[in-house]
């Protein structure tokens, strides 16, 4: 549990593409009461940062291969923002330094074998100590798992005490400049694949954990469509989405969080899809995509994705990331389908309660990432003692249920809200 500590945040990985973003998001917040320090290995590239983004914050300097540094980094502050990926090579170093100096910890990965490890290995410990450990507070998975309590808060207004399924469409829009995604994140998908046994081998493990709510299907069974199918309700092509989505919100559904509360009755079926606009789009996703898991497999095609990210991802990954006109110019929408039952309604018939919702927000990368990771990160500064968990390795829809992070959000650019059918 952490005391009084000199700095309420610190962004570790600050000079990063996504941590000199976190940085100047949090500077434009302009909160005077807010204590705020920089860290990562060098020195001389943290100085380099704070020059450019104009801000005089304490810098503190950690590798993540010093354990030392790290607690003492970690004891400076409230709680730690870790921007530092692939998280599989250190996310889990900067958590264990964390949970022994007692400081909670948001970061922003999307890599589920990451995650779900942190939370078999340290959820006991983290719970012990009263430590918050929050992964997954970017793009992925926020809008989705947030997204998903929006939802199921939404069918509880119009009377489900039961959640039957969400159905949830990521569509992505850019600019004239186009986009381009950073090559931490496509290297944390080359070794996400490469490593698939790991993943089953740890749901193994943490399913036979007393904790693990095993939730039942309520309803109809909501298959994946897959490889792809054109949905009429969104207006485009749909292919099942392979990030870390679906894995967040069903840890959150298996957490139990929800108990204490009727206003978000669990899902047990959450099925996330990527939203692909055009035929020609489509194809090339398919093609880039066979290649690219197979490849993936193997040592020889692993260092080929590595030496040569734009050739096997048609130009859309690049070393230097989206240039500034590129992140103004895109945004997301998370579309989402949510379906349940009212009191007395047999489940043996179709859900008889419904609900669209709709998640907009700016550059999903490193806008709506920054957004939301500082946010989460400010609930825990502000919010600790009336969070409904008081420690241990959570989700963001198990952590922030009944907080203020929803409102935060829209307040700042990433907007939950109905429409209609």
């Amino acid at each position: 549990m952490t005391t009084t500590r000199p700095i309420d945040m610190v962004v570790f990985g600050a000079t990063g593409f996504t941590g000199r973003h976190v940085v100047a998001y949090v500077k434009s917040l302009n909160d005077a009461s807010l204590t705020v320090g920089i860290a990562g290995r060098s020195l001389g590239a943290l100085q380099g940062v704070a020059k450019q983004v104009g801000i005089d914050w304490p810098v503190l300097v950690a590798d993540v291969n010093d354990h030392k540094a790290l607690v003492a980094m970690a004891r400076q502050a409230t709680v730690v923002v870790n921007c530092v990926g692939p998280f599989r090579f250190s996310g889990r170093q900067v958590v264990a330094a964390c949970i022994e100096a007692g400081t909670h910890y948001v970061d922003i990965s999307g890599e589920p074998e990451f995650l779900e490890s942190v939370q078999l290995e340290f959820d006991e410990e983290a719970q012990r100590r009263q430590v918050v450990v929050v992964g997954s507070c970017g793009f992925d998975s926020v809008p989705s798992d947030i997204g998903a309590l929006f939802v199921r808060q939404e069918l509880a207004k119009r009377g489900a005490t039961t959640v039957a399924s969400i159905e949830c469409f990521i569509a992505l829009r850019s600019g004239p400049a186009g986009y381009v995604i950073n090559f931490a994140t496509y290297e944390s998908a080359v070794f996400g694949i490469a490593n698939a046994g790991n993943l089953r081998k740890i749901r193994r493990a943490s399913s036979a954990k007393p904790s693990y709510a095993r939730l039942d299907i309520v309803g109809p069974k909501v298959p994946v469509r897959s490889p792809y199918y054109f949905d009429e309700r969104v207006g485009h092509w749909a292919v099942p989405f392979v990030g870390s989505d679906a894995s967040v919100v069903r840890r959150t559904a298996a957490s139990g969080a929800w108990a204490a509360s009727d206003s978000a009755p669990p899902c047990a079926q959450f099925v996330p899809y990527l939203a692909i606009s055009s035929t020609v789009w489509l194809c090339l996703y398919l093609l880039l995509g066979s290649v690219f898991s197979v490849l993936a497999r193997f040592r020889w095609g692993r260092y080929l994705l590595l030496k040569f990210p734009s050739v096997f991802s048609a130009g859309l990954v690049s070393r230097q990331g989206p240039t500034e006109q590129q992140v103004k110019g895109t945004r997301f929408a998370l579309t989402f389908f949510g379906k349940g039952y009212s009191k007395d309604a047999p489940t043996g018939n179709p859900p008889d309660v419904d609900v669209k919702a709709v998640c907009e927000g700016p550059d999903p990368g490193y806008r709506a990432t920054s957004i939301a990771v500082v946010q989460c990160a400010l609930v825990i500064c502000r919010e600790k003692a009336t969070m409904p968990t008081q420690g241990g390795v959570l989700t963001p829809g198990a952590a922030f249920l009944g907080t203020s992070l929803i409102d935060r959000l829209h307040r700042n650019g990433i907007t939950f809200t109905t429409a209609s059918k």
